[in-house]
């Protein structure tokens, strides 16, 4: 249903209902009425320009588990703070580039536009409070790229509405920028791929996905807990702390790997995959490696698990290798030191 509140005066307050079924109105770009009302027991959508959604209030009057939507089909840079947090901000125009929304503190946002790029924005001032965003992502496309480093907790979780796009029940965000104090927190059942590229976080928390977690580490993103699901988490050469929690869980390489400067700490994981065209070496730590029941693959030329000998105690008896695809060396720092020192 189209609402046209402004063809001679602006009406100032409307109420939209949806009691005998679920109901969707759009607003006449331009038109602004101060106060919109949900009300009723069904689902209730307004579909508008964000523009015109910066000097409303919305409040959210529906009951039982019915659902309040303000979706944006027109984008631009906008204060949505007054929309009551009740209510889920619907990010659905997919020629957003790089506008920034204003939002309130636990506001919710779901972005069903196929390709989004965007900064969400807290308006509460930096004052030592914790402020959060709930984040859900459909599974219709690739959402490009979001800063949300305004936000010291972001809650993500998926939605599965796409039974006709490539990579249904996987919902994407290429890259996800948060800042060194921002914790993700994921939960849900669809499956989530959180930075192709490398995230920014101070942590990925997935131990309430029942789905599967797909994320990138790097030194802005060195601490990751996976999912229930069969999680695949690309490592990278530096501190790094893992908890593949359930599932079957796989750290990839890339690239080429020295990690025994590195600081790690690695449990419930199941595989260690090198992907790196080429032959490459990943080096560990035997300190980092004993007692463990990896499977350990490289890609069809023979890669090479070089492991440094540290420590008086090795165990290697768990590790499963795939010796078509992984050879494993060792290097013995005294023995090394030794010979370039002239020993023998």
């Amino acid at each position: 249903m189209s609402l046209e509140t402004a063809a001679t005066d602006q009406v100032e307050n409307i109420t939209l209902s949806g009691n005998s079924q679920s109901a969707t109105y759009t607003l006449t770009a331009g038109n602004a009425p101060e106060k919109v009302t949900f009300a009723g027991d069904q689902d209730v959508t307004l579909v508008m320009a964000a523009l015109d959604a910066t000097t409303e209030t919305f409040v959210n009057n529906l009951t039982g588990d019915a659902t309040a939507t303000v979706r944006i089909n027109a984008d631009d840079t906008a204060d949505l703070s007054k929309v009551a947090t009740s209510i889920v901000i619907d990010i659905a125009d997919g020629t957003t580039g790089g506008d920034t929304y204003s939002l309130a503190d636990n506001a919710t946002v779901k972005v069903t536009a196929a390709t989004t790029t965007a900064t969400l924005d807290s308006t509460v001032a930096t004052n030592g409070t914790t402020e959060t965003l709930n984040l859900i992502i459909d599974d219709t496309g690739n959402q490009t790229t979001f800063d949300v480093s305004d936000f010291e907790v972001v809650n993500i979780s998926g939605s599965d509405t796409s039974a006709t796009v490539a990579g249904d029940g996987i919902a994407t965000i290429a890259t996800l920028t948060g800042a060194a104090t921002t914790a993700f927190v994921a939960s849900g059942s669809v499956n989530l791929t959180l930075g192709s590229t490398a995230a920014t976080a101070k942590s990925i928390d997935a131990s309430a996905l029942t789905g599967k977690l797909v994320t990138t580490m790097s030194a802005n993103s060195k601490i990751v807990t996976g999912g229930e699901g069969n999680d695949t988490i690309t490592g990278y050469a530096g501190n790094m702390t893992i908890d593949g929690n359930g599932g079957s869980d796989t750290l990839v390489f890339a690239a080429a790997a020295d990690l025994t400067g590195a600081t790690l700490s690695i449990t419930d994981l199941e595989t260690v995959s090198i992907t790196a065209a080429g032959a490459v070496t990943l080096e560990m730590n035997a300190s980092d490696v004993t007692g463990e029941a990896w499977i350990v693959k490289g890609t069809g030329t023979e890669d090479t698990l070089d492991v440094t000998l540290d420590s008086a105690s090795v165990d290697l008896s768990g590790l499963v290798i795939d010796d078509t695809t992984v050879a494993v060396t060792y290097t013995d720092d005294e023995i090394c030191a030794c010979f370039a020192a002239g020993c023998f």
